[in-house]
């Protein structure tokens, strides 16, 4: 179950910085504030520091 939930946030994570990439780091972190799994929050934090590094 923790595998479907990677694959979906990491889903969710893409399409959003595809589409807001400015916002996106207020939007992944309102989405991974929500989940129980510190590792999801951990690499939501990554994807926001190659984010702002575009």
């Amino acid at each position: 179950m923790n595998i479907a939930v990677q694959i979906d946030t990491k889903d969710i994570g893409q399409l959003i910085r595809s589409t807001f990439q400015k916002s996106a780091s207020v939007i992944l972190k309102g989405i991974f504030g929500m989940q129980e799994n510190s590792l999801l929050h951990f690499s939501c934090e990554i994807e926001l520091i190659n984010m702002k590094s575009l």
